[in-house]
């Protein structure tokens, strides 16, 4: 317990958090993938009860480590009042995030401590190449037909940006006048930027791409430019230029996607202004905009750039639109605290810490703009870390509490914790035998279910799974849960099980609602104008018939494909037998 009582042993214990949850980032396999959100928490929190038992020294606060307690609390919130309940593993999560930021608060690092926390951020992020390597040579599996490349995140994207945040650390370090006096310290921080960079590039992620270089920029302008006016003009006439080659290198398409999800999203804003529609539900909640907006607007380019998107590729955004304006204005005086003493316009009096956080927070921030970094663990630990490890400058004034009562409430509160993700973690595996027994055993697997629901009412995939073993007995009771799935997770699949339940039960209304929805979120897709056209025809609904073949003749062709020619043959030969 002595040992681990020194910094030295925390800072690695906290990259080891960050490794493992990079480890159990993401899973092809289904089950695998839900079951290791529950062992990151769990080592999580038990990492936290350990720093709150070995605690000797008093937190201190700042106004800033305020605001972000603040701001997670009303995602917890936000989340609740949708919900209208507290156990739900996104908001035990978010109260996990809450306890590790209190338990690394208590850490008092020196500026040697902090360089080895930075050392092994960047250890961690070589690691991370090497294995990007081994993927890409084929000796690990990617477990994806589209990348070759993935690095345990879902696709090549939130990879090359985790990576970006950390190119920017090491690109400070070799900045530093002092590394050129220990080449085996330069060589392995060039050797890490080369690495870093090459992966970046191979993901093609722009937004990476463009990170990284900002990050360039910025320690380029404060340790050479900014004191030379000619080159700095220079520097700055060529900037713009890379940075438009950089967007522009690929196709323009992925950036006028985003900027068709921002105009959509803004409407869904001004449905909950105050609250928002709630911390996690911009995938719920989007489709359903989507699909409204398109069944009112028919712009070819428009349809051709739609697709079930589940992410506002802005984190700023899709907070605002989730957690409405209070959340909003928490935000923004946290990061006008962040920016306090970083706003001297690069003056000698910054500190070199400070402008190590400078360019973490813009390659976060650049990231983040344009992308979707905080829906995986890693980024969110990242972003916390860094937070909670910084000095700590005004503190507050809060009643002086010992450091045994700390200990206590600390200890208490993580157990707590632990309580109630063990009994989510029970759930889940009820789920998963239940699945497992739907055809073998149904009795004990309606059980099982059962059993499972209060915990995981509303995890729209268990809701999934649940309604199929009520399909063909009890179709009222699939289609209820079903329609709960949808408050947590739309999807065109989820609709298109509606649309069978519903016409089957002949409500065709509903049925019809169902089919529609999920063409117009899609609208680009002939398979789902297929489906509504059998269905018209089946209900001798022959207008509607006609109006949707004359739709699929209508739209134009993303990606050619035999079923595609076949679905506009069969429009023609409608059409053509009646009119």
């Amino acid at each position: 317990m002595s040992l681990f009582k020194t910094n030295s042993v925390k800072i690695v214990f906290i990259v080891t958090v960050l490794i493992t949850s990079l480890i159990f980032n993401h899973d092809i396999d289904f089950w695998k993938f839900k079951q290791n959100q529950y062992i990151v928490l769990f080592y999580m929190i038990v990492f936290s009860f350990l720093l709150f038992i070995i605690k000797t020294q008093k937190i201190k606060f700042n106004k800033l480590d305020l605001i972000i307690i603040l701001v997670l609390f009303i995602t917890i919130l936000s989340r609740f009042f949708r919900l209208n309940t507290f156990n739900e593993i996104h908001i035990i999560n978010s109260f996990v995030l809450i306890i590790y930021f209190l338990a690394i608060k208590s850490l008092k690092l020196s500026v040697k401590e902090k360089n080895f926390y930075y050392q092994l951020l960047t250890l961690t992020g070589v690691f991370l190449c090497l294995y990007c390597l081994l993927e890409l040579g084929g000796y690990v599996n990617p477990s994806n037909i589209y990348w070759n490349m993935k690095g345990n995140f879902p696709n090549p994207g939130p990879l090359a940006g985790f990576l970006s945040i950390l190119f920017a650390l090491v690109l400070y370090e070799l900045f530093q006048k002092n590394i050129y006096s220990n080449i085996a310290k330069l060589i392995s921080y060039l050797f890490s930027a080369i690495i870093m960079i090459f992966i970046i590039i191979k993901s093609e992620s722009r937004t990476a791409i463009l990170a990284s270089f900002s990050a360039f920029l910025i320690l380029l302008y404060y340790y050479y430019l900014r004191k030379r006016v000619f080159a700095k003009y220079a520097a700055f006439a060529i900037i713009f230029p890379i940075l438009f080659l950089i967007i522009t290198i690929k196709s323009t398409d992925s950036i006028a996607g985003r900027l068709l999800i921002w105009k959509i999203s803004f409407f869904s804003f001004l449905e909950k202004p105050v609250m928002g529609i709630g911390y996690g539900m911009f995938q719920a909640d989007y489709m359903n905009f989507q699909a409204e907006y398109f069944s009112k607007n028919d712009t070819q380019q428009e349809i051709l750039l739609a697709n079930a998107n589940t992410q506002a590729f802005n984190e700023v955004l899709k907070f605002i639109i989730e957690n409405g304006i209070i959340g909003t204005l928490l935000l923004l005086i946290g990061v006008l605290w962040i920016s306090k003493n970083y706003n001297k316009k690069f003056t000698s009096a910054i500190s070199k810490t400070s402008v190590q956080s400078i360019v973490f927070y813009c390659s976060f921030a650049i990231f983040a703009s344009f992308s979707y970094p905080l829906q995986f663990l890693p980024f969110k630990l990242l972003l916390l870390n860094q937070i909670a490890l910084q000095e700590t400058t005004t503190c507050l004034n809060i009643p002086k509490i010992k450091t045994f009562s700390v200990k206590i409430i600390g200890c208490c509160m993580s157990l707590f914790l632990l309580f109630i993700i063990n009994k989510q973690y029970k759930a889940f595996r009820n789920w998963k035998e239940a699945s497992e027994l739907q055809f073998d055993n149904p009795t004990q697997s309606a059980n099982l279910y059962k059993t499972a629901f209060n915990a995981l009412e509303n995890d729209d995939s268990y809701l999934i799974h649940y309604s199929r073993f009520f399909e063909e007995t009890n179709p009222t009771e699939a289609l209820s849960l079903l329609e709960k799935a949808k408050e947590t997770g739309n999807s065109p699949l989820l609709q298109l099980k509606l649309a069978k339940l519903y016409e089957a039960k002949r409500d065709f209304e509903q049925a019809e609602k169902s089919l529609l929805q999920r063409h117009y979120t899609n609208p680009h897709l002939f398979k789902p104008q297929e489906d509504l056209l059998d269905y018209y025809i089946r209900r001798s609904l022959f207008y509607k018939a006609n109006w949707i073949a004359k739709r699929i003749l209508q739209t134009p062709i993303k990606i050619p494909s035999e079923e595609v020619k076949n679905i506009i043959t069969k429009a023609k030969h409608y059409i053509n037998n009646n009119n």
